[in-house]
């Protein structure tokens, strides 16, 4: 990873769009704590390709059709800017995204990243292993202000959004016709059809926490405040009721349930109900599941929250 080139990562950290490449070169005025940056000068200056002959490495973590489309837009880079563009695909690296990390501390990391989830960008960007995505590269009109929010660290940017994926209930129109709104319409359809979800990740279970009145970190007009934990008050423990609920008093499922044996279950037809994202929406379709995808009901208090953190 040369000082002249750039890695973001995030939602989607690599876009090529109209001839511009998203995650484009520091100069040399570049993070110097970078351990793998070296000398060379810069050859992209706030997005403006400045050279032609140069090879550019591209990781990407999203494989099957995005991963098609990644190579397609990056060889119409290559074309248009005379460069030679690399895509790697690293979507079943055992090793994850810490491989991108060791790679970087010894300067062998890629010069753009794609598909890497943005939860990643705290890390990376303390141990000075990215670079910021220079400013009029995003279009901010373009996102909701949280998704902006989530690719920055300490009020700076260093992943470009290209996707927003959330939670949402997956029903089985055969055994669930109409979708839920209401918690007791949920209650009756989960007893009669099965519901399951991965109740042991905060991902999906700050539906319920959220909805009840709990929180992670206090959120003062778009201000967090580490010393607010709201994880403990008392919507959050009526939140841990209602999930133990779940398990001991609705029999819905047992502690020992995960999001693969939730979702194994659902495309066997045994459940009519669970919650995940739109990854395992493929599998469903390929199950031939007659499915629908709705947002959770009304909680017990009347209220409704989204299905996830971000």
């Amino acid at each position: 990873m040369k000082k002249w080139q750039v890695v973001t990562t995030g939602v989607a950290a690599f876009a090529l769009a109209g001839g511009v490449l998203a995650g484009c070169g520091t100069n040399s005025s570049a993070n110097s704590s970078n351990a793998a940056n070296t000398s060379k000068p810069s050859r992209y200056r706030c997005c403006e390709h400045i050279a032609e002959g140069e090879t550019i490495t591209v990781w990407s973590w999203a494989g099957g059709p995005q991963l098609v489309d990644v190579k397609k837009i990056a060889q119409a880079w290559a074309k248009q800017h005379g460069d030679t563009v690399n895509v790697v695909d690293q979507s079943s690296n055992p090793k994850g995204f810490q491989f991108y990390a060791t790679a970087a501390r010894t300067g062998k990391g890629p010069d753009v990243v794609f598909g890497m989830p943005h939860d990643n960008n705290g890390t990376f960007a303390e141990e000075g292993l990215m670079a910021p995505v220079p400013s009029g590269i995003i279009n901010t009109s373009a996102y909701a202000p949280n998704t902006l929010d989530a690719v920055k660290v300490n009020g700076t940017t260093y992943s470009v959004p290209v996707s927003v994926q959330v939670a949402a209930l997956y029903y089985n129109k055969k055994l669930v016709p109409q979708a839920p709104t209401t918690w007791a319409a949920f209650v009756k359809d989960a007893n009669a059809h099965g519901f399951m979800y991965d109740q042991a990740n905060l991902y999906f279970d700050y539906a319920l926490i959220g909805g009840m009145g709990g929180y992670v970190f206090k959120d003062t007009n778009g201000t967090l405040n580490p010393n607010d934990i709201g994880l403990d008050n008392s919507g959050s423990i009526k939140a841990y009721t209602l999930m133990h609920d779940m398990d001991s008093q609705y029999k819905w499922m047992t502690p020992s349930v995960n999001g693969s044996i939730a979702k194994a279950q659902f495309l066997a037809g045994k459940i009519g109900m669970y919650v995940s994202g739109p990854w395992d929406t493929g599998d469903i379709e390929k199950a031939k599941i007659n499915y629908g995808i709705t947002p959770w009901p009304t909680l017990p208090n009347g209220k409704w929250r989204r299905l996830s953190l971000v």
